[in-house]
């Protein structure tokens, strides 16, 4: 009789926690994920934000003062979102990665005038660097999180893709100065020449992820339009870069025309980003328990 009972309670204790707390479960699992796709989402925005600012502000220094609007504008942006985010999610702002990112944007944002083009770049890109380790440490420290990037084969944006964003915006940066200036110098050459492959690699290699990483979500033909246009692009900046930066051939080139060839690059690999999130909220919904 005892074993009876005792296998009657098991029973309805486990057919409680399938029916109650098993879902309860996997819902929250589910709002912690999406929380987190958010954060991820608008810390990118954000890095998208500052490198342009490191654009325009490199233009400004070498002495495209019609740059100081756009500037101002940008900065405007780069502060809405800082507030967007403090009132997103309270965990960031006890997140040291995030409270270093953020003073080092604040002292940079109020004293980038006051410092040599290439301490400009290099304080922005030190900033940009951190962003990227603060994006991929949000996008992984939730088990359940990391496990379905993994699973859906779409981990790829969170790392390869942000780095091909950031070598495009770096040759932004460093073209934006020889545009402004009239005319590029010895390092900016070379700069430019290594930058110039580190983008071509970059973008093969997020190529290859796209096509040749497995995952439960099959195929990822979805990902070839987004993947052409980026191709197009950035054969046409670099391009340009080649045969007018490098051959000092800037009479007719505007630091806005640069600004914006260079920005189209990066313009597709942003909406890849936002469609790939989409994709993991979709696996989402469809996906076992995480555990």
């Amino acid at each position: 009789m005892e074993v009876l009972l005792f296998m009657c309670v098991t029973g309805i204790v486990a057919l409680a926690y399938f029916l109650v707390f098993l879902p309860k479960r996997r819902q929250s699992q589910q709002r912690n994920i999406l929380n987190s796709l958010e954060i991820v989402k608008s810390l990118k925005e954000l890095l998208i934000l500052i490198q342009q600012h490191r654009g325009l502000t490199t233009g400004f220094l070498h002495g495209d003062a019609q740059l100081e609007r756009s500037i101002g504008n940008k900065r405007a942006s780069i502060y809405e979102k800082w507030k967007a985010l403090d009132a997103a999610s309270n965990e960031l702002e006890s997140d040291m990665l995030y409270t270093s990112i953020k003073s080092h944007w604040e002292r940079l944002a109020t004293g980038w005038q006051r410092q040599t083009v290439a301490n400009n770049i290099d304080q922005h890109s030190r900033l940009i660097t951190n962003l990227l380790y603060l994006i991929e440490n949000q996008a992984e420290n939730y088990g359940p999180m990391l496990r379905l990037g993994r699973d859906s084969g779409l981990d790829v944006i969170w790392k390869e893709l942000l780095e091909t964003i950031e070598a495009i915006g770096q040759t932004r940066a460093i073209g934006m100065g020889v545009v402004s200036a009239g005319e590029s110098s010895v390092i900016e050459r070379i700069q430019l020449k290594f930058l110039v492959d580190k983008v071509k690699h970059r973008v093969a290699a997020l190529e290859s992820s796209f096509t040749k990483k497995t995952s439960l979500m099959g195929n990822k033909k979805w990902a070839s339009l987004f993947l052409n246009d980026v191709q197009l692009h950035v054969e046409q900046l670099l391009s340009f870069v080649e045969s007018m930066l490098l051959n000092n051939d800037l009479k007719s080139v505007t630091s806005e025309t640069f600004f914006d060839l260079a920005s189209s690059a990066i313009t597709p690999l942003d909406k890849l980003f936002v469609e790939a999130e989409e994709k993991i909220k979709d696996h989402l919904k469809i996906s076992p328990m995480l555990n």
